[in-house]
């Protein structure tokens, strides 16, 4: 088996990762909210593929990937229209 040279210049490897507290907090200190979290990767990784897995709904803490669908919140201004 033949492995590629990893390019760790790549934009993929640039990345952060959090728990999901300080996220949380790092995205409501932006204006952000989130409105709905899907996690996948239950699996252990292999050399051979096990079964195709759905995501479930939700933070799941021992998974390996979590989408997360966020919303700018709305800000309300208090000034009255004339």
């Amino acid at each position: 088996m033949q492995v590629d040279r990893v390019n760790l210049n790549d934009p993929i490897f640039n990345n952060s990762f959090y728990i999901i507290d300080e996220l949380k907090a790092i995205l409501k200190s932006v204006g952000l909210q989130i409105i709905r979290v899907r996690s996948t990767l239950l699996q252990p990784p292999t050399e051979e593929p096990l079964h195709f897995e759905l995501s479930r709904k939700g933070y799941y803490k021992e998974t390996g990937f979590v989408a997360i669908k966020l919303r700018k919140k709305l800000v309300c201004s208090s000034r009255k229209r004339t």
